[in-house]
């Protein structure tokens, strides 16, 4: 037997609040993203304020209490200063510059920049708010007035180097090369250990076309900072460019998205104001970015202690649970997540694909079900119910679901080789040979919808289809465990052609790549046994009961080839095995009943015991040769009359059926009880006993 491969089933597709403002600054090939905010007014950060400018109080409505609460604080002892007449304009700058600094750490942009521009207008001479201003402007794309702003803080503090680096990228950004090779070597001079300056340096080169000198840069940065990954893309570029393949190759491989980081102490301080569940979520997805998932846990953990109620926080916790395999505490997550927002399609899919990866497909089913009936376009959803569904043998169903996908994506060929398999389990053979040779048609790669596609040609009794379709398996993939299932698929066919010794070399190959693989180590057995090679059967007879403990067929299997191999006290303890973990395997009953009544051995005869198993097996059927067997037991424990009389019926009903071979062993048994004599059983005395 073997089973439909399916691709993996479960499409996840949990989402991630958005990284806001990070505790150090982040340096790629420009500047930092933008925040969702609209443009604010251009001008120079040294532009006086107008007369009649206002502080801004946006709306608070849509934020966690705890932190509207402290923004109305700080709003209310700024309006309180502001009214005073005794306040010097630096302190007002402050008190103003304070107030952006809380808007920025909970990502009121807008009302942070307009904060910024007013303590910068009140104290131009201080470095904050121009600081500020440039990091705000070049977050929403204008480099010009971002550059203007980090001109003036760098005039203002010219050692300062997170204000060096900025202004430096949004130079190279803007095409000012010189300027920007300037900017990096200051803040190199006065900082050796800068990766942020060497990897500008680097890429100052690169855009210079001095590769050779572009990779010593990127090499230092790379020492200095292991973990930024973004390093190695530009590494594998400047190889790619003089011509070595192998190098760039190497590094373009292990490329990724952390950046260069240099520590930013106002940034740091923003981060510091922030409270309530935010900034925590902020380190969570900082940290679930770079790769740090145990300290993407905490921060999540902190996250939800802080407001309980936030269920972006509990599905972004389920996502790195599931990422270390905590799969428990992933659904724990994501059932609280479900019941914060029971209207929310998005948190009942999460919840029911995790549920479904943890095999509760039960479960899993009304949760995708639900998130389907909410949402009906949500595809993965639909997806993942179908694939539930298919699991639950629900064959019907789960076509009807991806049929439905199909209809909004017909070049999804992940869902149509899963109805493809589908239709093959439904039994619905030509369909399903349809569906995947489309697949194969526009992907020919694919090893998995290849693997299917040759089982349900097998299924459809085309053998020569099967097998051309899972050698092309073979040529496609490195993966053990499907190695494996095509190898014992195709052993499975050559063995249904007849080809005993292909299907021997196939089977051991599929044990070559999973040697779990138990119902490969019984045919292995089995095939062996039968060309006589015993000794090498046992031990692929012992492999499938360690792997199937309770599955007696293998010690019955293994017991057979002591018996011919006269080995019959392990014979013996085999049977015992069975018998004791499965004592409804009524073939191994008579199989230990028949050795303890005829064994040539005398010291493993128990008669008594055998004619208790004997009428175990008799309770069953009335077969002949149980009746022989309780034949062997009668005489055993001296009951030779008793013995004469079975052994007579099965004499009868073997000649009339026409098995001389079996007659002539019954008629010298006979003989044994009629003189008083038990039976002193050989091996094919023993068995076969059918």
């Amino acid at each position: 037997m073997f089973d439909l491969a399916g691709e993996s089933s479960i499409r996840r597709g949990l989402s991630l609040l958005p990284v806001a403002v990070a505790l150090v600054l982040i340096l790629g090939s420009c500047a930092a993203p933008p925040e969702p905010a609209e443009p604010a007014e251009p001008g120079n950060p040294d532009a006086p304020a107008q007369s009649g400018t206002t502080i801004p109080h946006p709306p608070l409505g849509d934020m966690e209490p705890v932190v509207a609460r402290t923004l109305e604080a700080q709003r209310a002892e700024l309006d309180a200063l502001l009214l005073r007449g005794d306040v010097l304009e630096a302190e007002r700058a402050q008190a103003i510059g304070r107030l952006g600094q809380l808007y920025q750490a909970h990502r009121l942009v807008e009302a942070a920049e307009a904060c910024y521009r007013k303590a910068h207008a009140l104290a131009p001479e201080l470095f904050d708010w121009a600081y500020f201003l440039g990091v705000l402007a070049a977050r929403r794309g204008n480099l010009e007035e971002a550059a203007a702003a980090f001109e003036k803080a760098v005039e203002l503090r010219p050692r300062d180097l997170p204000a060096l680096i900025r202004l430096a990228n949004l130079e190279l950004d803007r095409g000012n090369i010189d300027r920007a090779h300037a900017l990096y070597e200051t803040a190199r001079s006065l900082d050796p250990s800068l990766a942020a300056a060497e990897y500008g340096l680097g890429r100052v080169a690169a855009e210079r076309r001095s590769y050779q000198e572009a990779i010593e840069h990127f090499d230092k940065a790379l020492t200095l900072q292991p973990r930024a990954s973004v390093i190695r893309y530009h590494l594998g570029q400047a190889y790619r460019q003089l011509g070595q393949l192998g190098e760039a190759e190497s590094h373009l491989s292990q490329s990724g998205p952390v950046k260069v980081a240099i520590s930013d102490p106002l940034m740091a301080e923003v981060n510091s104001l922030a409270t309530g569940a935010a900034p925590y979520l902020i380190q969570g997805n900082t940290a679930l970015r770079d790769g740090r998932l145990t300290v993407a846990v905490n921060a999540y953990r902190l996250a939800i202690q802080a407001d309980p109620e936030d269920a972006m926080a509990r599905r972004s916790l389920a996502t790195v649970l599931t990422l270390l395999r905590d799969l428990d505490g992933a659904v724990e997550q994501l059932e609280a997540a479900a019941r914060l927002a029971p209207n929310n399609a998005q948190a009942h899919a999460d919840l029911g694909a995790a549920l479904a990866e943890q095999g509760s497909n039960e479960s899993a089913l009304q949760h995708l079900q639900l998130a389907v009936e909410l949402e009906p376009e949500l595809q993965k959803a639909r997806f993942n119910l179908a694939s539930s569904l298919a699991r639950l043998g629900r064959f019907g169903e789960a076509e009807e679901h991806y049929r439905r996908f199909l209809e909004i994506d017909p070049d999804d060929l992940e869902t149509r080789s899963r109805l493809g398999t589908v239709l093959a389990q439904a039994g619905k053979v030509p369909q399903a040979i349809l569906e995947l040779r489309e697949v194969v048609r526009q992907d020919p790669e694919n090893a998995q919808t290849q693997l299917n596609l040759g089982i349900a040609l097998a299924q459809s009794g085309d053998l020569p289809g099967a097998i051309a379709h899972h050698r092309k398996v073979l040529d496609l993939t490195a993966d053990d465990a499907t190695l494996g299932r095509t190898h014992f698929n195709l052993a499975t066919f050559h063995l249904r052609q007849g080809d005993r010794d292909r299907a021997l070399e196939h089977f051991r190959l599929a044990l070559d790549h999973n040697e779990r693989l138990a119902p490969a180590h019984f045919n292995v057995a089995n095939l062996l046994a039968g060309t006589g090679n015993l000794e090498e059967a046992l031990p692929h007879f012992a492999r499938f009961s360690e792997l199937r403990p309770d599955d007696g067929s293998a010690r019955l299997g293994a017991a057979t080839a002591l018996m011919h191999l006269g080995r019959f006290g392990e014979a013996k303890t085999a049977l015992d095995e069975a018998v004791e973990r499965i004592p409804d395997e009524i073939v191994a009953v008579h199989a230990l009943a028949r050795l303890l009544a005829a064994a040539p051995d005398s010291s493993l005869r128990d008669g008594q015991r055998s004619l208790v198993l004997i009428s175990r097996a008799l309770n069953t059927a009335t077969v002949p040769s149980y009746v022989e067997t309780q034949a062997m037991a009668l005489a055993e424990v001296g009951r030779f009359e008793d013995a004469v009389d079975k052994q007579r019926a099965v004499l009868a009903e073997a000649r009339k059926l026409g098995h001389a071979a079996d007659a002539k062993r019954l008629e010298r048994n006979l003989a044994r009880y009629e003189s008083g004599q038990s039976c002193c059983a050989g091996p094919k005395d023993v068995f076969p006993a059918r």
